[in-house]
């Protein structure tokens, strides 16, 4: 069936549970006034967050009266708002995405027997587990990106799936994954160097290598930096060079490993250490002088491209290297609007 896919203009509606902070809703009578406060259609209960997956208890007020709810990204919503002109709040976008099911289901009473593997429309309290919200998800061409904004919304709704009283809205945000860090760079994207170093002995990767282990990497949302984030990361952050990254980092595995501290504009650190690589026949130089590391554009079949960087303020370039080389390699984790725009 034909879903709507809208962002929701409204922050707030008089009984939502919106989040004061990430995944923690706010409750009816947070703020100071003496408004009389309704009590809330639904209640929602964040479980488990992970960077790749999530649940959440449905608690409605009235156990009796079916209800509808779903989960969608941040950014779908937002895109879809700024094109179609017949949506202009979060509510039209969860009315016509109510209004949806109305051409495949036709009698209240099977609402609750669909053989979706996902019910979308439940009666009494209910759990969606993690794999419910992924197969809700997957209908946005991928699953929950980490380190990334979701809404969900619950309503009742009638023979006609109208939405019936006000809609319930509720916020959560995945979270960093393990080994990674947000520099505060604008591309949001997050940068982990883990596969640098194996309890402190450096590791090294041929172009071809890389490939064999890419497909596990995308499952993740992990790629290798392009060109681009390269320069990213060398324009916008503060790079020092150290002759024992363990001196600051605290780590016993860089103990006495030479590289650079890189520092982002919101503070947080990456360690980059300078171990050198393989040439082509095998052979190891430049360790503990220049971190040579992949770059993830690749001209042609034989021919990769590559990053290096010394001790010098001047020491960074990205030159043609042979894909037989064995290099350092850091992954970086690119933000949830690269799968959703």
């Amino acid at each position: 069936m034909n879903k709507f896919f809208y962002f929701f203009a409204t922050a707030l509606v008089a009984f939502s549970f919106a989040s004061c902070e990430p995944n923690k809703p706010s409750r009816p009578g947070d703020d100071d006034d003496d408004t009389p406060k309704k009590k809330a259609a639904f209640q929602i209960t964040m479980g488990e967050v992970t960077a790749t997956d999530a649940s959440f208890i449905i608690t409605p007020a009235d156990p009796e009266t079916a209800y509808f709810w779903t989960v969608y990204p941040k950014l779908y919503c937002e895109r879809t708002i700024e094109t179609n002109e017949d949506v202009s709040s979060e509510e039209d976008y969860i009315k016509m995405w109510l209004a949806s099911f109305s051409q495949v289901i036709v009698k209240m009473p099977h609402i609750t027997e669909l053989p979706d593997p996902v019910q979308q429309f439940r009666i009494g309290t209910a759990t969606i587990s993690a794999e419910e919200v992924r197969y809700v998800i997957t209908e946005y061409s991928s699953n929950l990106c980490p380190n990334y904004e979701y809404h969900i919304a619950v309503c009742n709704y009638n023979e006609n799936f109208e939405v019936v009283g006000d809609i319930v809205f509720q916020t959560f945000n995945t979270l960093i994954p393990e080994g990674y860090v947000d520099l505060g760079l604008d591309s949001h994207v997050l940068w982990n160097c883990n596969y640098v170093l194996d309890e402190g002995t450096p590791v090294y990767f041929t172009r071809y290598q890389i490939n064999d282990f890419k497909d596990d990497w995308l499952e993740n949302y992990e790629v290798f930096p392009s060109e681009t984030r390269w320069h990213e990361l060398r324009d916008n952050c503060t790079w020092s060079w150290n002759n024992d990254l363990s001196s600051v980092n605290g780590d016993p595995y860089y103990k006495d490993i030479r590289g650079c501290v890189v520092t982002g504009p919101n503070g947080n650190k990456i360690y980059l250490p300078a171990v050198g690589g393989k040439n082509q026949y095998g052979t190891l130089t430049d360790v503990g002088y220049n971190g040579n590391y992949w770059v993830g554009d690749w001209p042609s079949e034989t021919t990769a491209r590559y990053v290096w960087f010394g001790s010098g303020s001047n020491s960074f370039s990205i030159d043609n290297v042979s894909p037989d080389c064995a290099l350092s390699l850091c992954l970086v984790c690119p933000p949830g609007e690269w799968y959703y725009d």
